[in-house]
């Protein structure tokens, strides 16, 4: 069983260290490359002229149930030969399924593979990062993640 740290509750007036907003900070451009990644990964599939919604959900669900679980992903990564742990595939489980059955229906599917924005929209977005430089420092982040051999603790601090 995993230990867990006790709960640090701040009051108001009070403000968190400079290293836990960094590292928060740090956990927001993360998600933020995520979705622009899944994102461009979703236009990309859904303007392949091959790419179908029904065969796309028949590799998952391979046996007819209606419903994918852990297993269906086993089998499904198994058979395209990509090493995953049972903690990415719980991880992927709880990202796409939306009612909290531990199981995912064709519809929690379809929605999570959708692209979310217009391909105009992405290619608009895209050009003007390019531009503008606008990036996130993904590579910086995760090598400074790696870097820290010991965590610091951390506390609230009363302001002054």
């Amino acid at each position: 069983m995993a230990t867990q740290r006790p709960n640090l509750y701040c009051r108001p007036g009070d403000y968190m260290s400079l290293d836990v907003e960094k590292e928060l900070a740090e956990l927001f451009l993360l998600e933020v490359f995520l979705h622009r990644t899944t994102e461009d990964l979703r236009q990309e599939l859904y303007s392949m002229k091959d790419f179908d919604e029904d065969v796309a959900w028949g590799m998952i669900d391979d046996v007819g149930t209606g419903f994918a679980e852990i297993k269906h992903f086993d089998r499904f990564f198994n058979g395209l030969r990509m090493r995953t742990t049972e903690e990415d595939r719980f991880a992927m489980i709880r990202r796409l399924e939306m009612d909290g059955d531990h199981r995912i229906n064709k519809g929690d599917f379809l929605d999570f593979i959708r692209p979310f924005e217009p391909f105009s929209k992405m290619l608009t977005r895209n050009r003007c990062a390019a531009r503008t430089g606008d990036r996130i420092p993904i590579k910086e982040i995760l090598e400074n993640r790696e870097k820290k051999a010991t965590s610091q603790s951390h506390n609230c601090r009363r302001k002054a």
